[in-house]
């Protein structure tokens, strides 16, 4: 791990001075270059053209959000802790269920999964007999 460490230091020492000339290149010379780099990488992920669209889109809403003054801290928030969150409520959602299922018909029973109670409710409800009828 070190040994990696010091490796990847010296490289990036060296390299130095070529990342410090490439930042001399006018932005008209380097854009064009830098977009067909990033195609290039979309197409090669899973050799489709889709994906390249994908990459031109979320490249259009970027530029888009930039010049709205989007923040940009939110989003990426959202995009890093959305997926943990949603696989966190699934699971909440399936251990519901399963109490649900394997409970019986009790009071208890009824507050832990909602949903249940009121499909309970409606069909006592419907079985119920009115007095009126009853004769």
């Amino acid at each position: 791990m070190y040994l990696g460490n010091i490796a990847g230091l010296i490289v990036v020492l060296t390299t130095v001075p070529l990342f410090a000339a490439i930042l001399r290149i006018p932005f008209s010379i380097i854009a064009p270059i830098i977009l067909v780099i990033c195609a290039i990488g979309a197409y090669t992920v899973h050799t489709s053209m889709f994906d390249v669209w994908l990459m031109l889109v979320f490249g259009v809403i970027g530029y888009i959000f930039k010049k709205l003054d989007y923040p940009l801290a939110p989003l990426v928030l959202a995009l890093v802790l959305g997926d943990r969150r949603k696989a966190r409520s699934a699971r909440r959602c399936s251990a519901r269920r399963a109490i649900c299922r394997s409970s019986s018909r009790t009071a208890s029973s009824a507050r832990s999964c909602p949903r249940h109670h009121h499909a309970r409710l409606a069909a006592r409800q419907r079985s119920a007999v009115p007095p009126a009828q009853a004769a």
